[in-house]
């Protein structure tokens, strides 16, 4: 009985790795970012990776092999808040009043 639980379970193991080679990246994504920072699926919102070179297109131009994956989380508000390219905040040194930097500290307001 047990050899029958242990091939399941790795049957199972197989197909959730084909699975995750053969879904779309909005739904890895999602699953992946979503376990990592603790959010609901529903609230992970990805792009698919663009073609991997496509070289059908005109002999100029960019092919679309150029891909950077960039994570960003937003408030309630809609402030970007958390990820990559992140705003500083800070506080004024004079007057106490909350700043926040979008270049990486180069200017404040």
């Amino acid at each position: 009985m047990s050899d029958a639980v242990g091939t399941i379970f790795w049957l199972l193991v197989v197909l959730g790795v084909f699975a995750w080679v053969v879904m779309p990246d909005s739904w890895t994504n999602g699953i992946w970012y979503g376990v990592q920072y603790k959010v609901p699926f529903r609230d992970v919102h990805t792009s698919n990776k663009p073609s991997d070179c496509d070289w059908t297109y005109a002999p100029l131009g960019k092919k679309g092999c150029y891909y950077k994956a960039v994570v960003g989380a937003f408030n309630a508000a809609g402030d970007l808040v958390g990820g990559d390219n992140v705003p500083q905040y800070g506080k004024d040194s004079k007057t106490g009043k909350p700043i926040i930097s979008y270049d990486g500290g180069k200017t404040w307001r």
